[in-house]
């Protein structure tokens, strides 16, 4: 549907300037052209999408109410602004790699996934998520956890025995140093060769059962593990001790076996539906530049009844509504 905000510009009061679909005179302003298009595109689409649902890619990531109130009133890194951090270093980086993730909250259900990505959430007691994650993680859950998660209770105390409560145990490490550091970086080496950055805070990991899948390379916490990995039960925990460039990010989640759900340039939201309605994608250009898809199959779109297959390319701001 179309929600209106406003309908028609007010003529007395407040807000006169608003923007609205209909000027205070009732004329149609510049939008709404654009709101009979997309009206007609809905109508086009309609049994598709009244019909279908969004695939479960089987990643998920947290967001938290809590641990963003926590930043707030306990700054754990000097400058560190959750929000911010949530979507440039977790967030934007899994979406502009095409590996749509759901985003839930500590409470959800979490059998859905085979890939949870949990990042910047100080306390692992919100609704009983520890013994949760735990509990998956046995089950054949693969967890991508940190930096700078599971270093408090839920009333914002430290742990008196550990940096973490679990993370250690879980991890198979001894965290030997937890330098927050919001002014520098540090020299990151994979396993693979590849050298990077990590930023804003450093756990400096020793291993006690895991396997280092990226170290440190520079002063104070050179020569021990940054990235590492361990198996718990029938699945394993990958423990983040710094926070890492987005291509670090993607590299992990693929590793992890969480697969991206198109072949599509990163400005390109695409969303795979399943249904009665049929099989198919939403795709929206967001950045307004021009864009790629490659299709997996034949498909028409349902807004302008062309058929398209092959590699498809999207002006800025374009809208499809893909059926195989």
């Amino acid at each position: 549907m179309n929600c209106y905000w406003l309908w028609r510009m007010h003529w007395s009061g407040q807000e006169l300037t608003h923007g609205a679909v209909l000027s205070t005179a009732g004329r149609p302003k510049q939008i709404f052209g654009e709101v009979q298009a997309i009206s007609k595109g809905f109508k086009a689409a309609a049994d598709f999408l009244n019909n279908t649902k969004p695939t479960k890619s089987g990643l998920a990531m947290h967001f938290s109410h809590r641990a963003a109130w926590m930043f707030v009133n306990q700054p754990m890194v000097s400058g560190f602004d959750y929000m911010y951090a949530i979507l440039n270093s977790a967030y934007h980086p899994l979406i502009h790699a095409q590996l749509r993730p759901d985003v839930i909250l500590p409470s959800a259900d979490l059998s859905p996934y085979r890939v949870i990505y949990t990042s910047f959430l100080p306390a692992l007691d919100e609704d009983g998520l520890r013994e949760r994650m735990k509990a998956w993680i046995e089950n054949g859950g693969t967890w991508i956890v940190g930096p700078m998660s599971d270093i408090r209770t839920p009333d914002g105390a430290k742990f008196k025995d550990a940096p973490f409560r679990s993370l250690e145990e879980w991890g198979g490490v001894y965290c030997k140093y937890d330098i927050p550091a919001a002014s520098r970086t540090v020299g990151v080496r994979w396993s693979d060769g590849r050298t990077s950055e990590g930023a804003t805070s450093f756990d400096g990991l020793e291993l006690r059962g895991a396997e280092a899948l990226a170290t440190y390379t520079g002063h104070p916490v050179e020569g021990l593990a940054a990235v590492t990995r361990n198996s718990m039960g029938k699945g394993q925990v990958i423990v983040v001790g710094t926070v890492i460039p987005p291509q670090d990010v993607q590299a992990l989640m693929c590793e992890a076996g969480a697969l991206p759900v198109a072949q599509a340039s990163d400005n390109l939201v695409v969303v795979p539906r399943e249904g009665s309605g049929g099989k198919g994608m939403i795709v929206v250009e967001v950045e307004n530049r021009s864009g790629a898809l490659t299709l997996p199959a034949p498909m028409i779109d349902l807004i302008t009844g062309i058929a398209h297959s092959g590699t498809l390319e999207l002006a800025p701001y374009s809208v499809m509504a893909l059926r195989a």
